[in-house]
């Protein structure tokens, strides 16, 4: 049986970091850069970098946010820190940007973008979690982290742990 294919967005954050242990989980990695490349994978991973930045680079590239959507919309999509930001369907008052930013969306809960504090702020913490899997994993670090300010739709999102 030929392993599932899982794309990491390849714009910024931990790119290196992110197919590397999806092959060590036992999927084979695909380094996304290009919108077309979405069509043969049954997962994508959004690293970390910077939400707005993010935007940018892919508002650059027609119709990439819509097939980003799309593709959220039907498969399993993992996003960190940034890419958290961007599969947010909304984001606090406070998070909002001149002018806007274009999320992908698709995750029912509206997020508070840095909520921790600037770089300096950065701090690493247990977490209280729901799932007695992540119960003895190491602290969890927050660097400029975006915090879940409300789960819009409870029956589409289940918290896994708490901080």
């Amino acid at each position: 049986m030929a392993s599932k294919r899982i794309g990491v967005l390849a714009v910024q954050g931990d790119v290196r970091e992110h197919l590397r242990s999806i092959e060590e989980n036992g999927a084979h990695a695909v380094k996304v850069l290009q919108k077309e490349q979405l069509a043969d994978l049954e997962g994508l991973v959004l690293p970390g970098g910077e939400s707005t930045a993010i935007a940018i680079l892919l508002a650059d590239t027609p119709g990439f946010l819509d097939a980003l959507r799309s593709f959220a919309a039907s498969k399993p999509v993992w996003g960190t820190c940034a890419g958290l930001v961007m599969l947010a369907d909304s984001l606090t008052q406070s998070s909002q940007k001149k002018g806007g930013q274009a999320l992908i969306g698709g995750l029912k809960v509206c997020v508070d973008r840095n909520h921790y504090g600037s770089q300096c702020s950065s701090f690493e913490t247990p977490l209280v979690a729901t799932d007695p899997a992540l119960a003895d994993a190491a602290p969890y670090p927050f660097i400029r982290a975006p915090h879940i300010a409300s789960v819009t739709d409870a029956a589409a999102v289940e918290p896994l742990a708490y901080l």
